[in-house]
């Protein structure tokens, strides 16, 4: 320290100047404190990082998303590849005209169709004859029918019939009624008579039945 009246100079711990007693004082600048760091605010760092979870979720939602719809577009591209269409509702089966039904049936020879059932089996016929026997239980119907007629007008050449009255309107077939069925042809039918005897005729799955004449 320098004494501001002499100029001797002392420690810094001396108050008067020992030459000339004046009061020391301290000249010296004091030093400069460096500015102070500005403190950031937690606040916005903290919506920073809140602002980048959000994005990062969203970019991964999409993601996620992009890949389920191209693994289902995978599948539906394979399916039609390999043949496999979507569901589709069935078809309703259009229903055969009655006319045209009839037209399509034709006449067979009874002789033939009993030598040689499976040749005719599912074949489209029509018979007509005598009915001969009627059995019928809730609209179901079963007859046996003679087809043909001899010189002396006695008939023969028996058929087994099944039938399915579509209406309870329709008339009921008796003994004795002369008609005229359409139906398919099933093959040969076995069946055991009144006395105990086993019977082959063919049979026939009847479709329409038309009375001709009948019975008196």
């Amino acid at each position: 320290m320098i004494c501001p009246k002499c100029g001797a100079e002392f420690s810094d711990n001396f108050k008067f100047c020992g030459n000339c007693a004046a009061p020391l004082t301290d000249d010296r600048i004091p030093p400069i404190s460096p500015p102070a760091t500005p403190t950031v605010s937690p606040t916005v760092s903290t919506a920073k990082k809140k602002s980048n979870a959000g994005f990062i979720i969203g970019v991964t939602l999409v993601a996620v998303l992009g890949i389920i719809f191209a693994i289902i577009m995978i599948g539906v591209t394979g399916s039609v590849a390999n043949g496999v269409k979507p569901n589709k509702k069935p078809a309703v089966a259009e229903v055969e005209p009655k006319e045209a039904y009839i037209a399509s049936c034709q006449t067979l020879d009874y002789t033939e169709i009993s030598r040689n059932p499976s040749l005719y089996a599912g074949q489209r016929v029509l018979f007509s004859g005598k009915v001969v026997q009627v059995a019928e239980s809730s609209g179901n119907i079963v007859l046996r029918v003679d087809t043909s007629e001899d010189e002396y007008g006695l008939w023969e050449g028996t058929i087994y019939v099944t039938y399915e009255k579509p209406n309870d309107d329709e008339s009921r077939i008796l003994e004795d009624d002369i008609i005229s069925l359409y139906g398919e042809f099933k093959g040969i039918k076995s069946y055991t008579a009144i006395l105990g005897n086993e019977i082959t005729v063919p049979e026939i799955k009847a479709k329409y039945v038309e009375l001709s004449v009948t019975a008196q």
